[in-house]
């Protein structure tokens, strides 16, 4: 899960293809070598037209909308354990090609409201006194000399 949203929830929704899908890349190796582990990986490049909107864990949103689309090309690797008769391809990753800005972390930032009645508000702190000593002289008063 994205750290920015733990505790949030995303809403994701395809719009539409906007190109077929191409295959990039085609890989298959045996990991570790020669262990009969065999796996393939294919790579697809994907334009389409998507909504993305995260949102915290008090519903306020985070990143990107539920009304307006947006033109994506993502380029994602599917695999295979084909080692096994009835492997089943599954998502693995994404691919960030060298060309693309990595995309900065979301900064929540929020305004606090104004305080209307600053009368209740205190104008200066207080000292707490914690009485640390006298604690300790009545733990010695309530505990019987060792002799």
């Amino acid at each position: 899960m994205w750290p920015d949203v733990d505790e949030g929830s995303i809403k994701w929704e395809l719009v539409e293809v906007l190109e077929p899908h191409q295959v990039v890349s085609v890989r298959c190796s045996d990991m570790p070598y020669q262990s009969g582990n065999d796996i393939a990986q294919v790579t697809v490049r994907m334009h389409t037209k998507q909504k993305l909107a995260l949102y915290d864990r008090f519903g306020k949103l985070i990143l990107g909308s539920e009304t307006q689309p947006r033109e994506v090309v993502e380029y994602v690797v599917f695999e295979n354990h084909i080692a096994v008769v009835d492997g089943t391809w599954r998502l693995h990753d994404k691919v960030y090609p060298r060309w693309i800005k990595p995309k900065q972390p979301v900064v929540n930032t929020a305004l606090l409201e104004e305080v209307q009645d600053e009368k209740s508000r205190p104008s200066r702190s207080t000292p707490v006194q914690l009485r640390i000593a006298d604690n300790i002289e009545r733990e010695k008063k309530a505990k019987p000399e060792e002799t």
